[in-house]
């Protein structure tokens, strides 16, 4: 069975809190929380900035740093991992890329977004399942502290 786990930043305080996404509705109206342990309190609920709402993918980088949706992550390139072979016969080819971890809700899956780059041969987004290796991912950062260039906003949930 695969672990469900969600993170988010706290409104009070801006701090990332990972466990249980929990729908809220207060005085100010719809909100999420997440809902966690602490060792020194117990089971502890935090109001969570919707746009920082990602979930755990299930996977790790090559760092062993849990991946999850809304992450920025390095992701090299080589022979074996040519996306969608964009690269064919090119011999520029840049040694790496930054994607934004998606979640696809129409597909129910999980996806990269490659950040544009020129060497691609067009200037639009390539979408791509995660499921290869993790060897060839690094987590960098986090969209919402690092955005880089994309054509779209990252989705809302």
């Amino acid at each position: 069975m695969r672990e469900i786990e969600f993170r988010g930043k706290t409104l009070k305080g801006g701090e990332w809190k990972y466990g249980d996404l929990i729908k809220t509705n207060g005085a100010t109206g719809d909100g999420w929380a997440i809902q966690y342990y602490d060792p020194e309190s117990g089971w502890m609920v935090e109001d969570v900035q919707e746009r920082t709402i990602g979930q755990f993918t299930g996977l790790v980088d090559s760092m062993n740093q849990r991946i999850y949706e809304g992450d920025v992550l390095n992701v090299k390139l080589d022979d074996q991992w040519d996306y969608l072979g964009r690269f064919k016969g090119k011999t520029d080819i840049p040694s790496s890329l930054k994607a934004l971890v998606h979640y696809n809700e129409r597909m129910c899956k999980f996806e990269l977004l490659l950040e544009e780059n020129e060497q691609c041969g067009d200037h639009h987004l390539v979408s791509c399942e995660i499921g290869w290796g993790h060897e060839v991912f690094l987590i960098v950062g986090k969209f919402i502290e690092m955005p880089f260039k994309l054509e779209c906003d990252r989705p809302q949930r």
